[in-house]
């Protein structure tokens, strides 16, 4: 048989997931697999299988967290995941090129598991929609995002955008430019829309409450005096219910934490 390149901890864990018995005739199928490959393919896919194996180790603790609640759900929606599910995430860890995205991947994984989600079109709608989108894609989304908006991030990015604006102006238009592309591409993928006037709303029904995503302030002062702010006048997209749905899906506001950390 040809060489293995990942680790047996590893491989036994993703074939915990997948449902495959060591030894069996799939475990053959995938090692013949591996050994027959043309030489230029095979030394990609050494790359990908070392580059997936390091991504597996980093992850490891989550990995077996979500297969420790895999194992306790009802077989029919168990095996769906093993079946269906996984080899779709599977997929995605292999191919995907950036390395942050990595953690959305898997936090998308286990909020399937515990929430027990069975509509395998609705997951992979979601996991093709993140597949398009890059690092900076999801940055522009999340601004969008009313944590970002109330954040001291959005008044430090409004500050450097006005300031970049009067002391280089060409430089300023480029990155609008930039900027206005990503906004097309996510309205196009149905994550935001053109509503000034419902992320408005949006932003009070955090205040209120009645926000389907945050928790409330319940704070009237801070709606009174951001009713007063410029920030309405600066609001150009709201994002959609499915758009706030796959921030929370994959937990892509991990990006605001940690740039909160810098």
């Amino acid at each position: 048989m040809g060489a293995n390149y990942m680790d047996k901890d590893v491989q036994g864990l993703l074939y915990d997931f997948l449902g495959i018995e060591k030894g069996s005739s799939v475990d053959e199928i995938i090692d013949f697999g591996l050994s027959a490959a043309p030489i230029i393919s095979k030394v990609y896919n050494t790359f990908k299988l070392r580059r997936f194996d390091k991504r597996i180790k980093n992850n490891e603790a989550q990995l077996n967290r979500i297969n420790q609640k895999l194992v306790l759900l009802d077989d029919p929606i168990k095996e769906m995941i093993q079946n269906t599910i996984f080899p779709y995430i599977l997929d995605d860890l292999i191919e995907e090129h950036q390395e942050k995205k990595v953690a959305f991947i898997l936090n998308g994984f286990e909020y399937i598991v515990d929430e027990k989600i069975s509509e395998e079109s609705y997951i992979i709608s979601y996991y093709d929609v993140l597949r398009e989108l890059r690092i900076e894609d999801i940055k522009r989304l999340l601004e969008y995002t009313v944590e970002y908006l109330m954040s001291d991030l959005y008044s430090e990015e409004m500050h450097n955008r006005q300031t970049l604006r009067f002391k280089n102006p060409e430089r300023f238009n480029k990155e609008e430019s930039y900027r206005t592309h990503i906004d097309y591409k996510l309205e196009s993928k149905g994550i935001i829309e053109s509503d000034k006037e419902g992320q408005f709303e949006a932003i009070l029904d955090y205040f209120t409450g009645k926000h389907r995503h945050y928790p409330s302030l319940d704070s009237d002062s801070m709606a009174f005096n951001f009713m007063k702010s410029g920030i309405k006048d600066s609001l150009e997209y709201s994002l959609t219910n499915f758009g706030g749905d796959l921030v929370e899906i994959f937990n892509l506001d991990i990006i605001l934490e940690n740039a909160g950390e810098n």
